[in-house]
């Protein structure tokens, strides 16, 4: 009898902690999972509409083209927005507002450096055909579009996820009514849809600065900073640009063996699934903020299982939504497809299945990275994201060749699979720099700034 009472107790000081414990998480990403549904909508109406009221052809050549924009966003992510949000959040006051105004010299100069490649490559592009080369000439968004990127991510790093929810809204909510607005005046293409994205971006960075002013003032570049950026991103840029070519480079391999215009019917049922990025994205973005938190601030011999609770908890709340709509995907099949894109893509049903299973690996590994990030092990990210790369590669072409775009899915489907198993087991292992570790960095980076 004694052990089944304590036994009772444990049980019911567990529900307690589990309630207080999905309190605390449901507030701090209440408004960060409505800023990601917000760009989640908005990029999957931008991306139907496309799909619906041009050629598949076209729409293929802009999917290659917004592939090489996205690819830079990486780039943005690795070296700069990624380590803010992870080391940013364990600065404060001075040595948090010299970080900031780093990384924003830093962005500055990325965001010239691409405004120079869209030059250049819209200087070269005017010797394609038309609606291609404005396609490449519409590349000029990118810079204006990591620019407001850098300012939500500033702000989701400081807790402020209303305040990035009301630039997004400027941002994004600009881009959808744009967009909108030439559906209906017909003049919907490629090229207009990307230069409303640069348009409404431009807007809301000029907003952001200002919203962001308090976290620049008083504080001077450190070379410090940079360096210390540099060192957290250069494993994390190259696990993306592995992760990259293993869920991406498909597309663009499907392009040389099946046609351009199976890339565009890819990329179509790829959109079906886009709704469970508002997910993806938002455990990407907050998941590794508040779990380095969690390491940073909870008594030594509290961490590992306050990490954990958080991570598990996490993982229910979220999990069976992925799983849910992905079922239903994949039981209506053809009838979603009918409805986005009529009888355009209507002998894809069996492909949209398969990618189905695949956003669910997706999901799962996406989430076993962003425990990675927090504990900064992106040196395991990176081992595990090559070993998918690699496979990626090597049955490319051999399942395109002998099953076309139901091979392609497939691909995906192993690719990912891999991933998975790779990520999980150092996800949930102990490793990587301990929280005493950054501690020490983060008192070594106040002091030397605070001697200058």
């Amino acid at each position: 009898m004694p052990p089944k009472k304590r036994l009772s107790r444990r049980s019911s000081s567990k529900a307690p902690r589990e309630a207080k414990t999905a309190r605390r998480l449901i507030r701090a990403s209440g408004w960060g999972v409505l800023d990601q549904t917000l760009l989640s909508a908005v990029n999957f109406l931008t991306l139907v509409l496309l799909a619906r009221h041009v050629s598949s052809g076209s729409f293929g050549a802009f999917t290659l083209v917004y592939g090489v924009m996205l690819m830079a966003n990486h780039a943005q992510f690795a070296f700069v927005t990624q380590p803010h949000n992870v080391i940013g959040a364990s600065l404060t006051d001075f040595e948090y507002r010299a970080y900031t105004r780093s990384l924003l010299v830093v962005q500055l100069f990325f965001s010239a450096g691409l405004a120079a490649a869209a030059g250049v490559v819209a200087v070269g592009a005017y010797q394609l055909e038309f609606e291609t080369a404005l396609i490449l000439a519409a590349m000029a968004a990118l810079p204006l579009w990591q620019l407001q990127e850098f300012i939500r991510r500033v702000l989701y790093t400081e807790g402020r996820q209303a305040a990035a929810f009301a630039n997004d809204l400027l941002s994004y909510g600009g881009q959808a009514t744009a967009v909108a607005g030439l559906t209906f005046a017909g003049a919907l293409t490629a090229p207009s849809a990307l230069f409303a994205l640069a348009l409404t971006a431009a807007g809301a960075s000029v907003f952001g600065l200002g919203q962001i002013r308090a976290s620049l003032r008083g504080a001077h570049f450190s070379r410090l900073a940079v360096s210390e950026s540099l060192a957290f991103g250069k494993w994390l840029a190259a696990s993306i640009a592995s992760h990259w070519t293993s869920t991406q480079a498909y597309l663009y391999i499907a392009a040389a063996v099946l046609g351009v215009a199976v890339t565009g019917a890819l990329k179509a049922l790829q959109i079906v699934l886009s709704p469970l990025h508002v997910l993806m994205f938002s455990l990407s973005t907050m998941l590794p903020i508040r779990l380095s938190r969690t390491l940073m601030h909870e008594a030594p011999d509290r961490r590992e299982q306050a990490f954990r609770r958080d991570a598990r908890f996490a993982l229910r709340i979220t999990f069976p939504f992925v799983a849910a709509y992905c079922g239903s995907v994949a039981l209506f099949s053809d009838q979603i497809l009918s409805f986005l894109y009529g009888s355009t893509y209507e002998a894809y049903g069996r492909v949209l299945v398969i990618f189905a299973a695949y956003y669910v690996l997706l999901y799962l590994a996406q989430f076993a990275g962003a425990l990675l990030t927090a504990r900064r092990q992106t040196d395991r990210l990176f081992l595990a994201n090559a070993a998918a790369a690699i496979v990626a590669m090597v049955a490319a072409w051999p399942l395109m060749h002998a099953f076309g775009a139901e091979g392609a899915a497939v691909l995906l489907l192993v690719s990912a699979g891999v991933l998975s198993v790779a990520l999980w087991w150092p996800s949930w292992a102990k490793g990587g720099q301990t929280p005493d570790e950054s501690r020490r960095a983060s008192a070594i980076f106040s002091a030397r700034e605070r001697d200058r």
